[in-house]
């Protein structure tokens, strides 16, 4: 017996399909990676990008260790590159800067604990370090950009724009944001910097706190593990949406999420994760996240887990806050778990957030 057109439209969507033809749209969950293939494009390497001017009021501090067969340096480069991720689909996209993290000090290869990859004493490529990450939130409809910082090893934020020199990874992301929203063009114009968020990690989340002063019209903070301040920042009205993720294994670093938290203007959400540390966030850990780079503390999950969990919430709230996705908002609210291999506790006051 042929099936009725209601039967068939029941049938269709049942098993994905579309009663028209093709495959439905069906809805990606934060956890999920997006509907958009991504590519990514580096800066000054990619075709016709350049590299972004270092500014003059970067401060710099040198460096140079000697190592049993080489020689370990920072220089003050006079331009930095940016890995630059976005969806492969032509379309106009809300703009995200990432801020990595900073290590301790310089590293000579014998210096690495057994256990991590050789290469991770390289800090030139720290920029491209958290990948999965942002990866991930790409693939749901961002174009997400990480300027190199790994040559600021001594430098934390501090100090007044006004008063050089000071806040060097805040400066950086200032540059890079006028460098992208002076060249419209690239990446197929999918950037739209008016659709602004500011994601960072550690030190680097404290520049994104710093930057929402020069780029007041950024929505969202997305702050991982962030290094705080001991008085709150000023903010611009109306203030952005704020998210802090934090690990409940994130102790010898010395970074205060909770005091992020509590400096941070309404609406604003804490995550924690369980089993999480700090470096995990990054790939200066072992797979197993037992041994890290810096003497962190091991994680209780495996790095990739820890980076999944992280990149699930990062996109949830860029969904809400960016897109006005209204269906992330129970991810905020404890009313949905986001369904990743990490238990999260959340605490969250998102009254006017989406």
């Amino acid at each position: 017996m042929p099936l009725t057109r209601r039967e068939f439209i029941a049938w269709s969507a049942s098993i994905g399909l579309s009663p028209l033809g093709g495959t439905a749209q069906v809805e990606r969950t934060p956890q999920q990676r997006g509907p958009y293939r991504v590519e990514r494009a580096i800066l000054g390497v990619s075709a016709d990008t350049t590299r972004v001017a270092v500014p003059d009021e970067v401060p710099f501090s040198s460096q140079l260790l000697r190592c049993s067969r080489t020689v370990s340096q920072v220089v003050r480069p006079d331009n930095i590159t940016a890995a630059v991720y976005y969806p492969s689909l032509p379309g106009r996209f809300p703009l995200i800067l990432y801020a990595h993290a900073k290590r301790t000090r310089l590293y000579c290869p014998e210096d690495l604990p057994p256990g991590l990859d050789r290469s991770f004493v390289d800090h030139t490529q720290d920029f491209l370090r958290a990948g999965r990450i942002l990866s991930h939130v790409a693939s749901h409809g961002f174009v997400v950009a990480a300027p190199d910082m790994g040559w600021l090893m001594h430098m934390f934020e501090g100090g007044a724009w006004e008063a050089p020199p000071s806040l060097a990874r805040t400066r950086l992301l200032v540059a890079l944001y006028e460098h992208l929203a002076a060249n419209p063009s690239w990446f197929g114009g999918r950037a739209d910097p008016q659709r602004l968020a500011l994601f960072g990690h550690s030190t680097g989340a404290a520049a994104c706190m710093t930057a929402r002063q020069r780029l007041s019209h950024a929505r969202l903070l997305g702050l991982l593990a962030p290094a705080a301040f001991d008085a709150a920042i000023r903010t611009p009205a109306p203030p952005p949406v704020t998210i802090v993720i934090a690990g409940s294994r994130d102790t010898s670093q010395g970074v205060r999420p909770d005091l992020a938290y509590e400096h941070s203007p309404r609406p604003r959400a804490l995550i924690t994760l369980r089993g999480a540390n700090h470096l995990g966030f990054t790939e200066l850990c072992s797979a197993d996240n037992r041994v890290c780079a810096d003497l962190d503390t091991p994680g209780d999950v495996a790095r990739d887990a820890q980076q999944d969990a992280a990149a699930a919430y990062l996109a949830a709230a860029a969904r809400l806050v960016l897109l006005g996705d209204a269906a992330m908002r129970p991810y905020f609210e404890g009313g949905r778990a986001v369904g990743t291999r990490v238990m999260a506790e959340v605490r969250a006051e998102l009254a006017t957030a989406g």
